[in-house]
């Protein structure tokens, strides 16, 4: 029989093992796959009296195919969807969506690349503070479903002025409804950059400033330089 020890070191190590994947599967289904699956009924329900997809609709229904494969291939297509919106979003937000650390100072390293730098107090946060990485995680994931929607928002509104124009009906209302969508996440991106740049800076300042080669990760930059 194991001991009471054993177990508890195993139920610690499964609880580890789960809590390094949590951020992860978190960071895929909100700044991914729902975002993706989302925008996917919205092209439906836009797309709903377009000729070339009542043609096609038929197609959609198969009766062979179980409801749990085409669950797992809507979480899929979602999944892919949310990967290639949030690379275009990413391009489109520009430097709404950067996060600046120009006013923390590591003293003893330079990093000439920004995003170097904001990777290094990013992992340091994760590995000292797994409680604060995964509300970065979680701010993270949220940036991205913003830029996704922020993507899908504006090819929305390409594929109903295209789908308008077939059917002979007037895109302004989906269209205003769509730009009230594209302002709203833009608006919301801005604050989640504003509260992860504050939740980034705040943890830096409380674990001490860490700097690389610092045996020692919880003094500051001056203790460490003496």
């Amino acid at each position: 029989m194991p001991s009471e020890d054993f177990r508890e070191e195993q139920l610690n190590s499964g609880a580890t093992q789960l809590s390094e994947w949590v951020p992860q599967i978190f960071y895929d289904v909100i700044g991914r796959v729902i975002p993706g699956a989302i925008l996917l009924l919205m092209s439906f329900y836009i797309l709903r009296d377009c000729p070339f997809f009542v043609y096609y609709q038929p197609f959609l229904y198969v009766q062979q195919i179980s409801h749990f494969l085409l669950f797992i291939i809507g979480i899929l297509v979602s999944y892919f969807v949310g990967i290639v919106l949030g690379a275009i979003g990413y391009c489109i937000s520009g430097n709404e969506d950067k996060i600046e650390v120009d006013d923390i100072n590591f003293d003893s390293v330079d990093f000439n690349d920004k995003s170097a730098k904001l990777s290094y107090i990013y992992d340091v946060i994760q590995h000292m503070a797994p409680k604060a990485g995964a509300r970065l995680a979680k701010l993270s994931a949220e940036r991205n479903m913003c830029r996704v929607f922020i993507a899908g928002f504006i090819i929305l509104i390409i594929i109903n002025i295209w789908n308008c124009i077939i059917v002979r009906r007037s895109p302004w209302g989906t269209i205003l409804l769509l730009i009230l969508c594209i302002a709203s996440a833009r608006l919301f991106l801005k604050h989640l950059v504003i509260r992860s740049r504050w939740l980034m800076r705040n943890y830096w300042h409380i674990l001490g400033k860490p700097v690389p080669g610092n045996q020692n990760t919880g003094k500051s930059d001056k203790t460490a330089k003496k």
